[in-house]
């Protein structure tokens, strides 16, 4: 049985698609197809298993595809690679997690543990944001690392707050070949801290060209976290746009949809 996880469209008639097949290595990752679903270009994968099962599961596929301007950026769940598809629509090895012991073993890949269905002392990187001189992007952190302590999450389908100190932020600085493991504030939140309008921090989820990366912010959140203990703890260096912020505060309500917050970087950087 093969299915696609995702769908990107890449030129005029041609889409990108991230492949899977139950229970055994597909010979293609992706492909590109024309409007016809024909198969115009195949990638092979390159993490390879035999699996003692006939299941599937989320870490067989990959991340969604990531566009900065006119790069395109593909990443597999498990493979330590960044990949980049040219113009010429072939597919380059761009970035590299040099992840050592912590990578994701093969072992979790060939045999189904339902009482450890992911390994404990692995990065598992689940999301990436491009810019044009950063990737940002969220991870599993392994077990045996200390990791900074943050703000339990709300987990509907237990009814009850769990915690999420397991997911950590990280920024890679292209140019200068850093990686920056982000620490949680003295709220416990994750993210950039908000030194513009002292609200929440922010959060990469996606990069909208031009320089401008969006986040948003839930209601029920704002409502809980910016209190005025809160703002009193902030640096402000827009007092206007602090003060509209306290404002829209005041007129927003719980069921409201997410606020959408968008910041510019500035020559392209943080």
């Amino acid at each position: 049985m093969t299915f696609h996880s995702s769908v990107f469209h890449t030129q005029e008639m041609i889409y990108l698609l991230d492949i899977v097949i139950m229970g055994t290595t597909p010979p293609y990752k992706y492909g590109l197809f024309d409007h016809n679903g024909d198969l115009v270009k195949g990638f092979p994968s390159h993490i390879f298993f035999n699996r003692d099962f006939n299941w599937s599961g989320a870490f067989d596929g990959a991340l969604n595809p990531v566009r900065v301007d006119d790069r395109l950026y593909l990443k597999d769940y498990v493979n330590d690679t960044i990949y980049q598809l040219d113009r010429t629509n072939n597919l380059h090895p761009a970035y590299v997690f040099g992840l050592g012991k912590y990578i994701y073993p093969i072992e979790y890949l060939e045999t189904l543990n339902m009482q450890q269905p992911f390994p404990s002392n692995a990065f598992i990187i689940n999301r990436l944001v491009g810019m044009p001189n950063y990737f940002f992007y969220q991870f599993r952190f392994p077990h045996s690392l200390p990791r900074p302590r943050a703000k339990p999450m709300f987990i509907p389908i237990f009814n009850e707050y769990r915690s999420d100190d397991i997911m950590v932020y990280g920024l890679y600085d292209i140019k200068q070949k850093i990686n920056i493991l982000l620490d949680t504030d003295s709220f416990l939140q994750k993210g950039f801290i908000n030194d513009i309008n002292g609200g929440l921090s922010f959060i990469p989820r996606y990069y909208a060209g031009d320089g401008l990366v969006v986040d948003f912010w839930t209601t029920e959140e704002m409502k809980e976290i910016l209190t005025d203990e809160y703002f009193a703890s902030q640096k402000v260096s827009d007092p206007q746009g602090h003060e509209k912020l306290k404002e829209l505060l005041r007129v927003l309500n719980e069921e409201d949809n997410p606020v959408i917050v968008v910041a510019q970087l500035k020559n392209d950087k943080f």
